[in-house]
């Protein structure tokens, strides 16, 4: 007996039973392979792709539209093409009726506007889950989050599988049943078989042949929307007859009837208000019958009459397989939709334009203008993105940085991106004289009165007519000895001062908060009005360092969290449900970490070896998992790892903790790749030896004495390596800091130091 896997939608199954039965005569046995009561997305995908034997694969409108069937079939189709075991026959799906009865629906994807219908499905319904996240619960955002990537991938990669389908050919269910099932048996080579069951077709009571277990779609088919789903689609219409496959699928030429029903189809699009369509419908037709007099003449009418834009530059090689006029196509729609007030079409089209063809001229300049007009509330991240892929697309066009700079000041309310937006404007055109003065602006705000008074000198030197009264007294020569407003005068030292903020305000988690290096980073980004999120082991140490920065920064956001980093459940509980206004976490500064003993190996206890792995590595993997899918789903975020120059040189009796030092090394340089296709950037910090810090005391378990290992030179102190995070954590978005590594001045390795003692001991 011969086996042959069918595969098939759980709807289908009356067509699957209909073949098993029929050719099941003929000795071949079938297993049945369909969806399960407990499949997840990705099963039946990956039971297809483990096949060995040969596959009929029954493609229909229901299964292109089940996200458990589609999920992972790309892979499994590749696999099993590649293999030779593969036949696909496309037949028409069925829908359920409100009286119990089915309505057959077309399955149709051999033309790109018939492919458009698919893609646009999963596209629209990846969106709408996009929209619903934010009424998603805490607890179910990953399982969500999941769902959401199973609809992505889907959308993504329906496109790349229709090529793969049009490319290696497949049969309609008319020709799957022709002569017998004759493409059935010649596919596989069973000739025999195919002998003996057209002597038990031939022996079968005077009955007529078997007719397909689903009709032939009606020339006139029950309407459909032409191109949108979901929300988005127009009202039905009475959709035109399908032209039936070219030869090149079917085998068949189509008839001159056929031809001219075509030609009549695609003037009805035009009319019911879809111009695109028909339009596109007859340049294929053109393509597909250059001979045809009537055709071409249609075609050239269509072109004169609807007057379509001239088509822009087209790329060499379409990166997904479709020709370059589907990115037109979609480009003149989200033309359509913005001249009829349609904005959410608009953007849905020219989104659907920028992941054809990326490098498509002024998309993103169509999608950042109509985002910031009409989407701000809604698509405020997108705004952002699209407005840099703009100024990529056109870096040497200083009128488009001034545009963009005035809307991400006004609209975006980003004035640190707005002030590199109208530097860069000058730059590129130095007499830009309103670029001068509204960088002026930005800076007084950002408190530099020296630099705003010479941007605005420069501005009115430029262009006279900028100098007014008001202006002379808003950038004024500033006083010259005057004191500084943050010098006690009367105590002659520095009053601890909020800074003025010169970047946009982020939201920081920073872990071991409650002493050293933590403390002095919380102090540091406290002064420069940033908002934090102090984790630490110590409750009343973690109360203490946040009343210290509400007395000195009465202003500064603190929400303290104290709790151990190698406690999972501790991580994911606090972590997970964080106040709503604290979600949202900018920067993860992963500094909790400390080393226990000083031993060789041999000696080494195993309780400290189990601390430091505990805390170093697997403290650090714990908040990185639990923080990083929110900067992913945001596409933004930075994570600043804490490690130590024991993650670039061993030293004698530090093995294990040097072992997790250089873990964190791996893991940050690991992260920085997993995380860089969403934007996300990684980052590492490597001191030295460094005082004003609980290092040395927990080393030695509390032993003052032995912890005094600072006294003969001059290290690093917690201020300075503070300082190195800052720097990273503030670099402009274009920027990612890899690694600082320091040490101090009389340290020059971990083994080579000048302990001749501190520079004022001398």
């Amino acid at each position: 007996m011969t086996t042959v896997h069918l595969i098939y939608a759980p709807d289908n199954r009356d067509l699957a039973d209909r073949i098993s039965a029929d050719l099941g005569r003929a000795g071949i046995i079938f297993q049945h392979h369909t969806l399960q009561a407990d499949d997840s997305p990705g099963h039946l995908s990956a039971r297809i792709a483990a096949l060995q034997e040969p596959v009929v694969w029954l493609l229909t409108d229901n299964f292109l539209k089940n996200p458990l069937c589609m999920s992972g079939l790309l892979k499994a189709y590749q696999q099993l093409s590649a293999r030779g075991l593969l036949m696909t026959v496309v037949a028409d799906g069925r829908e359920l009726q409100p009286d119990g009865s089915y309505r057959p629906v077309t399955t149709q994807f051999d033309r790109v506007g018939y492919a458009i219908k698919y893609m646009n499905y999963w596209q629209d319904i990846f969106l709408k889950s996009t929209d619903r996240l934010r009424e998603v619960p805490l607890e179910q955002r990953e399982a969500y989050d999941h769902e959401m990537e199973v609809y992505r991938l889907i959308a993504n990669e329906i496109g790349e599988l229709f090529t793969a389908l049009r490319e290696a050919g497949y049969l309609r269910w008319e020709e799957f049943k022709a002569e017998d099932c004759a493409a059935f048996f010649r596919r596989f080579g069973w000739i025999e078989q195919y002998h003996a069951y057209r002597k038990l077709a031939a022996l079968d009571a005077e009955a007529p042949p078997p007719q397909p277990a689903a009709p032939s779609a009606p020339k006139k088919p029950v309407a459909q929307a032409p191109i949108f789903t979901g929300g988005l689609t127009p009202q039905p219409v009475e959709e035109p007859a399908e032209v039936p496959p070219s030869s090149a699928v079917s085998g068949q030429e189509p008839s001159e009837e056929d031809i001219r029903q075509s030609v009549r189809d695609a003037w009805k699009w035009v009319d019911s208000g879809y111009p695109e369509r028909g339009l596109e419908q007859l340049r294929r037709l053109a393509e597909e019958h250059p001979q045809h007099a009537i055709v071409q003449a249609e075609y050239h009418r269509a072109r004169t009459t609807l007057e379509p834009a001239p088509p822009p530059p087209q790329p060499s090689a379409p990166s997904n397989g479709y020709a370059p006029t589907e990115a037109d196509a979609y480009n003149a729609m989200g033309d359509n939709a913005l001249s009829k007030g349609d904005f959410l079409l608009a953007k849905y089209c020219w989104d659907r334009v920028s992941e054809l063809d990326p490098a498509y001229p002024g998309v993103y300049r169509k999608l950042a203008d109509l985002t910031i007009e009409h989407f701000l509330d809604e698509y405020r991240e997108s705004a952002l993105n699209y407005v840099e892929q703009a100024l990529a697309a056109e870096p040497e066009d200083a009128e488009l940085h001034y545009h963009y700079a005035l809307l991400v000041r006004d609209r975006l309310q980003e004035p640190e991106l707005a002030r590199q937006l109208f530097g860069k404007a000058v730059a590129l055109r130095p007499e830009h004289a309103d670029g001068w003065l509204a960088l002026a602006y930005l800076v007084a705000e950002a408190g530099d009165a020296k630099q705003a008074y010479d941007l605005y000198q420069q501005a009115c030197a430029l262009n006279p007519q900028l100098r007014t009264a008001e202006r002379d007294a808003l950038f004024p020569l500033p006083a010259i000895g005057a004191p500084h407003p943050a010098f006690d005068t009367e105590q002659e030292q520095w009053r601890p001062q909020e800074e003025p903020s010169s970047v946009q305000v982020l939201t920081v988690l920073i872990t071991g908060a409650t002493s050293g290096i933590g403390a002095a980073t919380a102090e540091l980004f406290a002064r420069h009005g940033h908002r934090l999120i102090l984790v630490g082991r110590r409750a009343e140490r973690l109360a203490e360092v946040r009343e210290r920065l509400a007395e000195v920064y009465p202003k500064a956001a603190v929400l303290t969290l104290p709790f151990d980093v190698r406690d999972a459940a501790a991580v994911a509980n606090h972590l997970g449900n964080l106040p709503e206004e604290w979600e949202e976490i900018d920067v993860l500064i992963n500094n909790a970490g400390l080393a226990k003993g000083l031993a060789p190996i041999h000696e080494g206890r195993l309780d400290h070896w189990d601390t430091m792995i505990d805390t170093n590595i697997k403290g650090l993997l714990y908040v990185t998992r639990a923080v990083a899918p929110g900067m992913v789903r945001r596409r933004r975020g930075h994570i600043i790892n804490v490690g130590s120059s024991a993650g670039k040189e061993v030293y004698p009796n530090g093995n294990v903790y040097c072992a997790t030092k250089f873990a964190v090394e791996a893991l940050t340089r690991g992260m920085r790749l997993d995380l860089h296709p969403y934007g996300i950037r990684v980052s590492q910090v490597s001191p030295g030896h460094t005082e004003d810090t609980e290092f040395a005391l927990t080393r030695f378990d509390g032993d003052a004495e032995r912890a005094r290992i600072y006294e003969d030179f001059q290290p690093l102190k917690a201020a300075d390596v503070a300082e190195a995070i800052y720097f990273i954590a503030t670099r402009p978005a274009h920027v990612n800091i890899q690694d600082i590594w320091l040490y101090s001045t009389q340290q020059a390795s971990a083994l080579i130091i000048d302990r001749s003692g501190r520079p004022q001991q001398r």
